[in-house]
């Protein structure tokens, strides 16, 4: 019942990488006040393919095997793709516990789909 923002804001490089950069604000007092803030890495390394609050939920999907908020995104995870085309992605979830978000459940490995790598529509005014 309380309202939330998502705020996702990539870095341009220079180069072919896109980080990525997550914060998530609830309302209090009349105030944002920041519940939980992170850095995924480039579609190669952790990349982000989406964040989503869903059902008291936040799923965030990021690319590669085994790739979750907390763990390296970095490790090689064995993936044959390539550095430019990740094959699969990650999906964890995470609740609110106290003043934190911890990962609900073990994390899904799932094969990406065909289409763009991005899958959050752009926000419009």
């Amino acid at each position: 019942g309380n309202e939330e923002a998502l705020i996702v804001i990539n870095m341009s490089v220079r180069g072919t990488a896109i980080p990525y950069f997550v914060y998530i604000y609830s309302m209090e007092n009349q105030k944002p006040r920041l519940l939980w803030a992170f850095a995924a890495g480039d579609r190669a390394d952790g990349g982000l393919r989406q964040v989503v609050a869903a059902g008291g939920e936040l799923i965030i999907e990021l690319y590669g095997i085994g790739k979750t908020i907390g763990k390296d995104l970095y490790a090689d995870d064995g993936m044959t793709g390539g550095d430019c085309c990740p094959t699969h992605f990650t999906r964890a979830r995470y609740n609110l516990q106290g003043s934190a978000l911890k990962q609900k459940g073990p994390e899904e490995v799932l094969p990406k789909p065909s289409g763009p790598s991005m899958i959050m529509p752009e926000y419009k005014p």
